[in-house]
């Protein structure tokens, strides 16, 4: 027998991996050293990417805070005012 829903579930995981990467990515940019223009263009770069995919940046995980007890999210990181 068919699962009719194996199709939604497939976007569903391809999704959550893209997700990860994304996370994978921000996190390699925000530790690498660049100047605050290449910063500010990094951002707005990230901005773009996830309106045009349609994720929140609190979806996307950074980590953990170092008692482990709370998920860091972009959301967390991200200023305010670049957020929509």
């Amino acid at each position: 027998m068919i699962n009719i829903n194996c199709g939604n579930q497939l976007k569903f995981y391809e999704k959550k991996i893209r997700i990860a990467e994304l996370g994978k990515i921000i996190l390699r940019g925000i530790s690498s050293e660049g100047t605050e223009q290449e910063k500010i263009e990094y951002v707005e770069l990230i901005k773009k990417g996830l309106e045009k995919c349609k994720i929140s940046p609190s979806l996307i995980k950074l980590g953990k805070n170092r008692a482990g007890t709370r998920t860091i999210t972009l959301e967390d990181i991200m200023p305010k005012e670049k957020i929509k």
